[in-house]
């Protein structure tokens, strides 16, 4: 993953996931990055400065902090006491945006899905300290998450976390979270474990005072804190893991043992225990030295990728007796959630509904009129639910290859009762596409299908009226496309995708259907004759079918992908193993009774056995 698809990688976490159950990267003295006292090496821990570890995709800043009480300002240092060296940054300023806070306030403003943890930490002493770095937290309080437990994503998103690491002389309500250095230096071994947190910070890398040699001695302890993270439920406690070590009587400065040489730095080694142990998990916070250092730039996305996806549940739909299902579309109207598929015995297109996405009714509706050999979608437009489907006729019709089109009779209600309006035959649509798709964009509804010269095309057709068609023109950015074709809005802009003739997954993305912009999904997965498409919290979320190692490389899985800006990928993963089906596949976000937003993925399930029945399964995100 790129900085660019790091910069909102929050947006895509359940925002009612505790951040003390996250994996989250950090900076360790994050503000050491503009050093010009000497001997510089062994004061500067960082080459980014603080909006570059922001937007590669940092959340955890450890700001050391002095009172300058001649210039009357809270400046940031690097070093305690009379080693304390001033790092030319200043922690906050009314009116100035090239401080901490000014910063910190700046990209929250840009990207307000995302938190920030910040702990501060008396690093020059002063008497009056504590009364002005509270001043200063006071007169900027909107910024502050500064309650006295760690909070879920959703609480936090906005804010920035005071995590408070000096000491106080009395007590004060909701100023952060308690890391004073009373706790912090009571607490005996590797890692400290206090008032509710574990941290590791063997900073002159003592090990396990085995006799190791420094690097070695550091290592021991970073990895032994991410095995314990790993050993803890979730919900135990708050996990801070420095990789940053200084050894004054082995000459090893900081930048020596966060790179090192061969490989030999806490950034290599870590990268390459992520790298080892695959799966999603929480880590907790993992602050590093020299962040972006050659070699070392997957670390970051492999810590973000480490957060756990919300729980998906599988469920069976129970079919309809005498209708076998195939082809499937999903669509929410009227607070209900409408299912259509197609009998695989008759082509007609059946229709189930259910007012709360869990309950549904024990018969389906049959739109007599309507018969499809594949393609099914619908839409609302202008108020109206329309079904569009390619026609089913004997192989002498000649609408056989032409795209047909319903309407909702009663658009009050929507019920197993409601009716439908005769067919209507969309003239200019020829195809022999077993996909087309719809989108209502700028007042007009479009149709996107391949057309029926088999040079793998997609022509787009739009009325004004849902009545009269134009001719249906090709668009040359887009294709060739062997069977797959979906849309959705993102963004103010139509986003096609389509399975290509590499069978890869492409897409294109326009505004105003003149000027495409396309590409293919990165990562490249490999996908069958069915995608679905949907958005939610921000993020397009592809669902496709892909091989599987249970089947010995059939099209027997379903996956998925997202991305919160189109262009960077999420490494796919598994939604359901072992399922086979062809053409049944889809995906919606439908709103729940009480405003609870829940994906759904539907799957025609195909037998094993020719005298088996289809079926249709759904996988629901329950913890949107």
């Amino acid at each position: 993953m790129s900085s660019t698809s790091m910069t909102d990688w929050m947006s895509s976490i359940d925002k009612d996931t505790n951040v003390i159950d996250m994996s989250i990267p950090g900076t360790h003295d994050s503000g050491a990055y503009n050093i010009t006292a000497f001997p510089s090496n062994w004061i500067k821990t960082q080459t980014l400065n603080l909006k570059q570890q922001l937007e590669a995709g940092i959340r955890f800043l450890d700001i050391r902090l002095g009172w300058d009480s001649a210039a009357k300002i809270m400046k940031v240092y690097h070093g305690e006491g009379r080693k304390a060296t001033y790092c030319n940054l200043d922690f906050y300023a009314a009116g100035r945006d090239n401080t901490v806070l000014g910063i910190c306030a700046n990209f929250l403003r840009d990207h307000p899905g995302e938190t920030i943890l910040m702990s501060l930490k008396e690093e020059l002493s002063s008497s009056d300290f504590d009364s002005n770095v509270r001043s200063i937290i006071t007169n900027t309080t909107s910024l502050w998450y500064r309650k006295e437990s760690f909070p879920t994503l959703g609480e936090a998103k906005g804010f920035i976390i005071l995590i408070r690491r000096w000491n106080w002389p009395q007590h004060y309500d909701n100023f952060g979270i308690d890391m004073s250095p009373e706790l912090w230096n009571k607490a005996k071994g590797n890692p400290k474990v206090f008032n509710n947190s574990m941290v590791q910070d063997d900073f002159d890398a003592k090990g396990n005072e085995t006799g190791q040699s420094a690097k070695t001695a550091k290592w021991w302890s970073i990895q032994n804190t991410l095995q314990l993270a790993l050993s803890k439920p979730l919900g135990s406690r708050f996990i801070l893991n420095f990789l940053s070590a200084t050894k004054w009587t082995k000459l090893l400065d900081p930048k020596d043992f966060a790179v090192g040489s061969n490989n030999d730095g806490m950034l290599f080694r870590t990268q390459n225990w992520l790298n080892s142990y695959k799966g999603r998990y929480r880590l907790g916070v993992i602050a590093l030295d020299f962040v972006g250092a050659s070699g070392t730039q997957d670390l970051i996305p492999l810590i973000v990728g480490r957060n756990a996806k919300p729980d998906w549940t599988l469920s069976d739909l129970p079919s309809p007796q005498d209708y076998t299902p195939s082809k499937v579309f999903s669509y929410q109207f009227l607070g209900s959630l409408v299912l259509f598929f197609r009998s695989a015995d008759t082509g007609r297109i059946i229709w189930r509904i259910s007012q709360d996405g869990s309950s549904w009714p024990p018969s389906a509706q049959i739109i007599d009129a309507a018969l499809t050999d594949q393609s099914l979608n619908a839409v609302s437009f202008q108020g109206t639910l329309y079904l569009f489907w390619k026609n089913k006729n004997a192989s002498t019709d000649t609408t056989k290859n032409t795209i047909h089109f319903s309407t909702l009779i009663d658009n009050g209600t929507i019920t197993n009762s409601s009716n439908w309006t005769p067919p209507s035959l969309i003239n200019s649509a020829d195809t022999t596409s077993n996909s087309l798709c719809t989108i209502v964009h700028q007042r007009k509804l479009h149709i996107f299908f391949n057309a029926n010269d088999q040079t793998g095309r997609i022509l787009h057709t739009m009325s004004e009226d849902g009545s009269t068609w134009p001719p249906a023109k090709p668009i040359d950015a887009l294709g060739p496309t062997t069977h797959s074709i979906v849309s959705t809005l993102f963004r103010g802009e139509v986003w096609i995708f389509w399975r290509g003739q590499d069978n890869l997954m492409h897409y294109g993305h326009s505004s105003d259907l003149d000027h495409w912009i396309c590409g293919k999904v990165t990562g490249d997965p490999q996908l069958g004759s069915s995608m679905g498409v949907c958005v939610s919290d921000g993020l397009i979320y592809l669902f496709f079918r892909a091989p599987s190692s249970l089947s010995g490389g059939q099209y027997t899985k379903i996956s998925y992908t997202s991305s919160s800006d189109g262009q960077m990928w999420s490494k796919a993963s598994t939604l359901i193993d072992d399922v086979k089906t062809e053409n049944g596949l889809d995906s919606i976000e439908f709103m729940r009774s009480g405003g609870k937003l829940v994906k759904y993925v539907f799957v025609v399930s195909e037998p094993s056995a020719s005298d088996q029945p289809h079926y249709i399964k759904y996988v629901s995100d329950v913890s949107v």
